[in-house]
């Protein structure tokens, strides 16, 4: 055999093991070892719809009189203390009524505490930021704070929030 048939053939059998290698593990990161994190989890779960409200003296009065409505529905899907999940946000840019969807992804999920990105799923907007919550009331409310990048101004801000569990979900 010719030398530099010798080394297309290694060249060519390398590229072909690295993109199985590749594949093995993306299929392990991304559906082995999640499957298997769900089944051995043993905490409390999350997943399903959720009302987002921002917190201030008066507002968890009103919501739990049902006498306001929230600013946000978040949907949440779980695997073991891996979290993503999808929100609808009421916004009112310059007086008019609009809804901004986010993508919630990267979330964790550990001690009872999340910790969750977002970002606008429409690339046409602007948008992103973090969640840090904490789940309280028997795993019925999580309270915390969100920072994120004001879509008008570009500034960086921080909200108290909190997301009451639905009850129709």
């Amino acid at each position: 055999m010719d030398i530099s048939l010798s080394i297309i053939v290694g060249v060519i059998s390398g590229i072909v093991t690295s993109f199985f290698i590749w594949i093995l593990i993306k299929v392990l990161e991304n559906f082995a070892i999640p499957w298997y994190q769900s089944i051995v989890y043993r905490g409390i779960k999350i997943d399903g719809e959720w009302n987002g409200f921002y917190k201030d003296l008066l507002s968890e009065k009103l919501v739990s009189k049902g006498k306001t409505k929230p600013h946000s529905r978040i949907s949440l899907r779980q695997k073991g203390h891996k979290v993503v999940g999808e929100q609808i946000i009421n916004v009112q840019p310059r007086g008019t009524n609009d809804q901004k969807q986010m993508r919630l992804v990267n979330g964790l999920f550990r001690d009872n505490n999340l910790l969750i990105s977002f970002d606008v799923k429409d690339k046409t907007r602007f948008g992103m930021g973090n969640y840090l919550m904490k789940l309280v009331e028997d795993g019925q409310k999580f309270e915390g704070k969100s920072t994120y990048v004001g879509s008008l101004s570009g500034g960086l801000f921080t909200e108290d929030e909190f997301w009451v569990r639905r009850r129709d979900s």
